[in-house]
């Protein structure tokens, strides 16, 4: 007949092998449980990261178009100098033709004036010389 305490000792082992065994089921059940927890944090994080990613290649292709817009608002800006710069020398030189033209009818009353003065001039001398001729002819 085996021997009773070693008996009771064995079974006691036993029990404390059972109970170890229920202790790690529980440990592994939750272990699963929060292995499960992981991995829906992991699927969560990696949708989030991916996202992220996709507005970060957004905001990089608005950053290269807003890039563009400002080369060609630049460009647009230098065109438009150059057209003010071409209106102005344009305008200087209507303005230089304005004045000549408005100048003229002074100009051609001033040489009206002077073929008048000349013309008169010219006479008295004329009708001078001429009396002083006839006068000395006699």
């Amino acid at each position: 007949m085996p021997d009773c305490a070693n008996h009771k000792a064995v079974e006691a082992e036993i029990r404390n092998i059972k109970e170890d065994v229920v202790a790690l089921e529980t440990g592994m059940s939750n272990m699963s449980s929060f292995v499960s927890g992981l991995d829906k944090t992991l699927a969560k994080h990696d949708e989030l990261i991916k996202k992220s990613f996709e507005r970060i290649e957004k905001t990089e292709n608005l950053t290269d178009a807003i890039n563009e817009v400002t080369t060609e608002i630049r460009i647009s800006n230098k065109n438009q100098e150059k057209i003010l710069e071409a209106l102005k020398t344009s305008q200087e030189d209507h303005d230089a033709r304005l004045k000549v033209v408005e100048q003229m009818p002074a100009n051609d009353a001033l040489v009206r004036q002077k073929l008048v003065i000349t013309v008169v001039i010219t006479s008295l001398t004329s009708g001078a010389v001429g009396f002083v001729l006839s006068n000395f002819s006699r």
